[in-house]
């Protein structure tokens, strides 16, 4: 009997697999907790101004809903090894029992066994505690992925109207622009117009006053000229009258002088 409570002291002493395994998973849970809280935080800045797009919501919801499903597998592994390192530790206080009946001999190795037991507790100390918190963490997890995942479609929802709005908008006022522009553009092509009208209007109106000038020296001439002829017409009725005397002086004199 002390042979075998020797032997599982040994046993005892070496480094327990189901231990370092439930610590492996006790870290994944925690990078699997991290990793399902920034995804969710992630999909809650969906549709907010800097945050993730429609395109990414699809990934950041897979990658959330993967980490629940890893958090439910670790749970499962470590409710596996808890159950294990609960019945090596009903084998190991057995044989302190024994260990116990064998004498003053074999109670330093169940003191020892003891030690390993004391070492060990906190090891399932920390599986128990890790089980409670998948045990509250993961419903509570669903219920903010659920909650973000309508929050950000709604956000989503929201951002589009916006996008709509504003590219109505935009084109309403691309639409008044064009329309200004249109207004403006007739505006001055009946300036141009009206500008091109007068400029005939005064090329006309000057062609008028040239012909006018014109007229008025043709008129300057002519009366210098009926101005002229009258003087002549004078002077060539002062000669006609002075011959017409002569003529009758000399008519008389003929006269006379039968």
């Amino acid at each position: 009997m002390a042979v075998s409570t020797a032997s599982a002291a040994g046993d005892l002493g070496e480094p327990n697999t189901a231990e370092a395994e439930a610590l492996c998973q006790i870290h994944a849970m925690e990078a699997l907790l991290a990793r399902a809280d920034d995804q969710i935080k992630s999909i809650a800045a969906c549709g907010t101004r800097g945050g993730p797009t429609r395109a990414q919501l699809p990934a950041l919801t897979a990658g959330a809903q993967n980490a629940l499903a890893a958090l439910g597998g670790v749970e499962r592994e470590l409710r596996s090894l808890a159950e294990e390192m609960a019945e090596g530790n009903e084998c190991a206080w057995g044989i302190r029992g024994e260990g116990g009946r064998s004498g003053m001999g074999s109670r330093s190795t169940a003191q020892g066994q003891a030690g390993d037991e004391g070492d060990r507790a906190p090891v399932w100390q920390r599986v128990q505690s890790a089980l409670q918190q998948l045990h509250k963490a993961q419903p509570d997890l669903r219920q903010r992925l659920r909650h973000v995942t309508l929050t950000a479609q709604q956000n989503l929802m929201r951002q589009a109207q916006q996008e709509r709005d504003e590219l109505l908008g935009a084109g309403r006022e691309a639409s008044l622009r064009r329309r200004k522009l249109e207004s403006a553009a007739q505006m001055a092509a009946a300036a141009e117009e009206v500008t091109s009208t007068l400029r005939r209007t005064r090329h006309v109106m000057e062609q008028e006053v040239q012909r006018g000038v014109h007229t008025l020296e043709e008129l300057d001439t002519s009366a210098t000229v009926l101005t002229s002829a009258g003087s002549q017409h004078s002077l060539q009725h002062s000669r006609l009258s002075t011959a017409h005397r002569l003529l009758a002086l000399l008519k008389r004199g003929d006269v006379t002088d039968r």
